[in-house]
């Protein structure tokens, strides 16, 4: 038979078991809250970009030491070694940025998202080769545009340099290496003229990357023509940039 004293007895472990484990849910509860970002499931944080970190935090290095520069660094983890991710200002396209590469601010230029214009100068006082880089994009270039394109760069750089058609990533590169004939210059001025164009939409960019080697060239250019090659070829066009064509249409 079950009497009061046992019915309470009964009741009493129930209550007991059940504010233990109430308590227990409360504390775990309490704990996860207090966890730092850094100990929760890496997907689950959100990284910050350079732009928006500690000073202290940031590499140490010339593209994150410049203001205006870090403002275009998606990360601080390497696309590949001494390169980290860059987004244009229009968000049209990425590519590699190099570690002690700097934006000039003065001669930075943009138009909503159809125009934009950057110069990047990468390489300090104490390095044998300097280059500098200016990126031209316009987002209303199509297939009709790249003779016209096309011959323009080579206006800049020499009519007879040999352009090479490369396919990557859905876009073409029309690229070409070219010597200066500065006569007056002590440096080996040389670089690559390229025109690429979005095969997924609309949008093309004119890229010129120069160098200037001031000793041992002959024995440095090689490499350094990869260098420049492979900068050159990190260019990609945005899915952003092809869905807002798309949208547009």
């Amino acid at each position: 038979m079950i009497t009061f004293n046992s019915l309470g007895g009964i009741f009493m472990k129930y209550y007991s078991a059940l504010f233990l484990t109430l308590t227990m849910i409360f504390l775990s509860g309490c704990q996860l809250s207090n966890e730092s970002p850094s100990a929760q499931p890496k997907d689950e944080q959100k990284e910050l970009k350079p732009a928006d970190m500690d000073d202290e935090d940031l590499p140490d290095m010339g593209a994150f030491q410049d203001e205006f520069t870090r403002g275009f660094l998606q990360s601080t983890e390497e696309t590949r070694t001494g390169y980290y991710p860059f987004l244009s200002g229009t968000g049209a396209y990425k590519m590699d940025f190099p570690a002690e590469g700097d934006i000039v601010e003065e001669f930075y230029n943009i138009k909503d998202k159809s125009f934009e214009a950057i110069m990047i100068s990468d390489g300090n006082e104490k390095a044998n080769i300097n280059h500098i880089i200016t990126i031209e994009y316009y987002d209303h270039l199509t297939e009709v545009h790249k003779d016209s394109r096309i011959g323009q760069l080579l206006s800049q750089i020499g009519e007879d340099a040999q352009l090479t058609e490369v396919e990557k990533n859905h876009q073409t590169f029309y690229i070409a290496p070219y010597k200066s004939k500065e006569e007056a210059s002590n440096l080996d001025i040389y670089g690559y003229g390229t025109f690429v164009l979005n095969n997924d939409g609309q949008g093309g960019v004119e890229i010129i990357l120069t160098s200037y080697c001031e000793n041992n060239c002959a024995e440095l250019k090689e490499s350094d023509d990869q260098k420049m090659y492979d900068w050159i070829m990190s260019l990609e066009f945005t899915k952003s940039s092809m869905e807002r064509d798309q949208s547009e249409k």
